[in-house]
């Protein structure tokens, strides 16, 4: 009687060790989801800056809410625009800037338990045939299960 209850036990935790493993990997394959969601639009705004197609950003932009947008030193036009607004900016900065570098800083905020990401960046980039290093600033948020930038700001 003590071994088939020796062996009852040993089911039940094996049972319960396999249960705990497929818990803890679902819940791995749900992190890396959405951090490859998260991944799209953040390589979506490097290719956007290093190529100087801007106007690519337009996807991540939401349709019913303003973004702000604040570049000083580059753009005389700062403040809350909407996307059809923010559009003409965007082309603008197309035709009068010039990347020379664009890179992501390490100690970005992915964090995938939540609705939102910001993002800093150092951009090197010329207008006038000077050269311009900013910091930039991207806050984005997660609206009806899709990345939308809110902001762009030098930070």
């Amino acid at each position: 009687m003590a071994l088939f209850l020796l062996h009852i036990y040993d089911i039940i935790i094996s049972m319960k060790n396999k249960l705990l493993l497929i818990i803890l990997l679902s819940i791995s394959i749900l992190s890396f989801a959405e951090d490859s969601q998260l991944n799209l639009p953040i390589q979506k705004i490097k290719s956007a800056f290093i190529q100087n197609q801007y106007t690519s950003l337009e996807s991540f932009l939401p349709k019913d809410r303003k973004i702000y947008f604040f570049i000083p030193q580059l753009n005389d036009k700062n403040g809350y625009f909407t996307s059809q607004q923010l559009h003409f900016i965007l082309k603008n900065m197309e035709e009068v800037l010039k990347t020379k570098d664009f890179v992501f800083q390490e100690n970005n905020s992915k964090n995938s338990n939540s609705n939102y990401s910001t993002l800093k960046a150092k951009w090197d980039v010329f207008k006038n045939d000077t050269l311009f290093s900013i910091n930039l600033f991207f806050y984005l948020e997660k609206i009806d299960d899709q990345w939308k930038i809110l902001e762009i700001k030098i930070s």
